[in-house]
């Protein structure tokens, strides 16, 4: 098996490794831009599967979609999203978008919204991992898809 990196690009989101049966997760919340490309070239992930960047809106209340995504964090989730692209180029790491809806149906873990989904169904594929936040749980789910593609190619 070839090592995926699954990356949640949100300020609160992450990057997941895994290499063989070795899974590892760090929050962006702990890295500076520097360092996470320090880590990807460290780690050198053959396959990187990136989540999407695209607006969002805020978590539904009582049945209702929430507002749009304000413009000053639509903005800084569109820089990190880029800057991220911008380091798996400079790299020569080649990855896949992959929109949110895509990855969750897939692993059967629709969120609306709600992040408590995505971090219970990572709770239940990587009991391994000691500490699982919100920080990094779309990070683990989003390699879990990206391992299972690879698998389906080989």
């Amino acid at each position: 098996m070839i090592s995926i990196c699954g990356i949640d690009p949100g300020k609160q989101g992450g990057l997941a490794f895994k290499d063989g049966n070795k899974v590892q997760a760090v929050s962006f919340t702990k890295l500076t831009k520097p360092e996470i490309a320090y880590t990807l070239r460290e780690f050198m992930p053959q396959k990187v599967y990136l989540e999407k960047a695209q607006p969002m809106r805020k978590p539904a209340k009582k049945g209702k979609q929430g507002p749009p995504q304000g413009v000053v964090s639509a903005f800084t989730y569109g820089e990190g999203f880029g800057h991220l692209k911008g380091i798996l180029d400079t790299l020569g790491i080649p990855y896949e978008l992959i929109t949110p809806r895509t990855w969750q149906t897939a692993l059967n873990c629709l969120t609306g919204g709600d992040k408590n989904v995505s971090k219970t169904k990572a709770q239940q594929l990587f009991p391994m991992v000691p500490k699982i936040t919100h920080y990094i749980a779309d990070a683990l789910l989003i390699m879990e898809y990206g391992c299972r593609l690879e698998k389906q190619g080989e």
